[in-house]
């Protein structure tokens, strides 16, 4: 919420800036006065986007390749004036976007998913997993180790039946598409029954013997 937020004021403090260069996307001056001015207020930042009111882009860092899922993003976005952030997995990279409206039409800046599998990785205990999961697909989005193709190899990203067993927790992220879900390795169980049964057998045997 808080980088929606400053990504907001963003657009609204440089509109000016940003409006010339909706009208002059080859202006490397302007271009490079933008890039510094983003990169100084979100250092962590992967790519600028500058679209009309349609949601057109007019410049991008993705060599005017913007995936489906950023076009369903803007057109929700315009629409509603709402974002749900999801995972892109645009080949440049695996991002997601935070949108702001201007005077001529959108801004937004992409961020990569590592990011979020950083928090993750950091609050995530021993034995468990942290995923973020899209809530109406029970889709993969992002998880400890990056965005879901770093997590498993297999084609299809949608939540196993095994996977969905071994979640212990759900959570809704607030203003997100996310559930923060919480699981658990599929033989910790067995592990640690196993490891009682052991403890459990060497009493018995010291004092049997």
């Amino acid at each position: 919420q808080d980088r929606k937020y400053r990504i907001s004021l963003f657009a609204r403090d440089h509109d000016n800036l940003l409006t010339k260069l909706s009208k002059q996307p080859d202006d490397e001056t302007l271009l490079e006065e933008l890039t510094t001015l983003v990169r100084d207020y979100f250092p962590d930042y992967f790519s600028i986007t500058i679209a009309d009111k349609m949601g057109n882009a007019i410049l991008d860092d993705f060599d005017g390749f913007i995936g489906q899922a950023c076009q369903k993003d803007m057109s929700k976005f315009k629409a509603n004036n709402t974002q749900l952030p999801s995972i892109h997995p645009n080949p440049h990279s695996y991002h997601f976007d935070v949108m702001s409206n201007t005077s001529f039409g959108l801004f937004f800046v992409s961020f990569h998913v590592d990011l979020l599998a950083d928090i993750l990785k950091a609050a995530q205990s021993v034995n468990h997993y942290l995923m973020l999961v899209h809530q109406e697909h029970q889709l993969i989005e992002v998880t400890s180790k990056g965005g879901r193709n770093k997590y498993t190899d297999r084609n299809n990203f949608v939540l196993t039946a095994e996977e969905q067993q071994n979640i212990l927790h759900k959570t809704p992220i607030p203003n997100s598409l996310w559930v923060l879900t919480d699981s658990i390795k599929a033989n910790l169980f067995t592990d640690y029954r196993q490891k009682v049964m052991i403890q459990m057998l060497i009493m018995f045997l010291i004092f049997f013997l």
